[in-house]
């Protein structure tokens, strides 16, 4: 099991650099870098809870890649501590600007998320 949780922990890192360098200019994902690597030294476990908790009622529109998963849903009322939410919510602002070879990246993350955290 923590062979997949460090495969979990590294592909959220993972995902993080590639929205920096989609995005270089904002600040928010260069923060919440520094938020899941603190996260991942304090509490291994917490980004898959967090994970699980908040995305296993989105399955259904991730598996699908409905973009109303990113454009509708409002995270911004969430714990501060989940800077994997706020990830997600800053991606929402983003998502229209995005083009089609990058938000298909953005999907295969999130399928293989799901599929790490089936795996728990």
């Amino acid at each position: 099991m923590t062979t997949l949780l460090t495969a979990f922990n590294n592909l959220v890192l993972q995902f993080n650099d590639d929205l920096i360098k989609t995005f270089p200019e904002e600040n928010d994902f260069k923060v919440s870098k520094n938020a899941i690597l603190l996260l991942k030294r304090t509490n291994p476990r917490k980004l898959l809870e967090l994970f699980k908790e908040h995305f296993d009622a989105y399955r259904e529109p991730i598996s699908i890649r409905d973009e109303r998963f990113f454009l509708t849903n409002d995270y911004r009322n969430l714990d501060d501590t989940n800077s994997f939410m706020l990830l997600v919510d800053k991606l929402k602002s983003l998502w229209v600007i995005l083009d089609n070879d990058n938000k298909t990246k953005i999907w295969n993350y999130f399928d293989t998320f799901l599929k790490l955290i089936d795996k728990f």
